[in-house]
């Protein structure tokens, strides 16, 4: 590369980048469904894709959920149960109700029956794990069904199980958007999905912690090695690229743990295991301007690629939008005020 950092090795990313909004499956939403019809839990834009992660008690509890949709909009509803959950026996079942549906299945008598007809699906535990590379997640998918709503109004989901408790996912349409606040705290989000799937918050952040050490530790020793005292720029630059290869090492690790789960190699890994180099090829560059920060020579070109890093880390969730920003700080921090450490 020369003495000065060239970008474009990482402006290779880009195409990847910008494809992740088609890639994405669903945005992921956390809460509970109501408790009876009246105060059914409202879900905004239904025809978007969403899952809401939640879980149910069991003991004759009903969880309602409310989709207001008009004529020919696509009505899609599914439940998901995580490996955990399905492999122990978990399978609540569900009713659809709205105006148009007719009369298919039996009733539930512990459901509160809506206006017009309905859809009772029952759940069956499928034989194989589905692999999701996006999570990455493995789950059961139980039960599901797609078809345009046949009326304008209210159509009502309950979800029930009479004798078990356990989490589940209720998957909502099939429309792939994302508004900006929910692209970027989706890394957030996906940590909330991990405590779903039942993993403690100590296996989900301990990969982090230590690609986080290692990545301070190498700009550390680099540090030593040039003899040179280190200034704000360097500390900024050191921690977002830590920050970047942390996030990518998570996303790793439940990469490879989920394979195992599923028992072998999926086709659909080649994308989980691109979203986890992204960030340590990202970090990496950070780590390696922090280094060529010390001589002290700011020019407009490096500015220009902190911020090339910058944006693509943003884009590819690395580094939780805190490593971009000091990237991005980094970047317009003027040389006056970069002081040595």
């Amino acid at each position: 590369m020369g003495n000065a950092f060239e970008p474009y090795p990482a402006l290779l990313l880009i195409p990847m980048v910008l494809a992740m909004p088609i890639i994405v499956a669903h945005v992921p939403l956390f809460g509970e469904g109501g408790g009876s019809l009246d105060d059914a839990l409202p879900v905004d834009d239904p025809t978007k894709s969403w899952v809401i992660y939640t879980s149910h008690e069991g003991s004759d509890q009903v969880d309602y959920y409310r989709l207001s949709l008009k004529e020919g909009d696509t009505l899609l509803v599914g439940i998901i149960v995580p490996a955990s959950e399905g492999r122990r026996g978990f399978s609540p079942d569900m009713v659809v109700m709205g105006p148009g549906l007719g009369e298919n299945g039996t009733f539930p008598p512990t459901v509160q029956r809506a206006s017009g007809g309905y859809l009772a699906l029952a759940s069956e535990t499928p034989s194989h794990l589905v692999y999701e590379p996006f999570s990455p997640g493995t789950f059961y998918e139980l039960a599901s069904i797609e078809m345009s709503a046949p009326a304008d109004g209210d159509y009502y989901v309950a979800v029930y199980d009479g004798s078990n408790g356990g989490d589940y996912g209720l998957v909502v349409g099939k429309r792939e958007s994302f508004t900006l606040g929910e692209w970027l705290t989706i890394p957030f989000s996906l940590m909330t999905v991990y405590r779903w799937e039942g993993q403690q918050w100590w296996t989900i952040l301990a990969p982090g912690v230590g690609a986080f050490i290692v990545g301070m530790a190498v700009s550390a020793s680099a540090l030593r090695g040039s003899r040179r005292r280190p200034d704000a720029r360097w500390l900024l630059l050191s921690i977002a690229g830590s920050l970047m290869i942390a996030s990518g090492a998570i996303f790793g690790y439940q990469t490879a743990s989920k394979l195992w789960q599923v028992g072998g190699l999926e086709p659909a890994a080649a994308l989980s295991v691109a979203f986890a180099l992204i960030p340590l090829l990202l970090g990496a560059a950070a780590l390696k301007m922090a280094h060529r920060s010390l001589d002290g020579r700011v020019t407009s070109r490096f500015r220009v690629a902190l911020l090339v890093i910058a944006a693509l880390a943003l884009m590819s969730w690395s580094g939780w939008v805190i490593g971009p920003a000091m990237v991005a700080m980094a970047a317009f921090l003027p040389s006056s005020l970069s002081k040595r450490l």
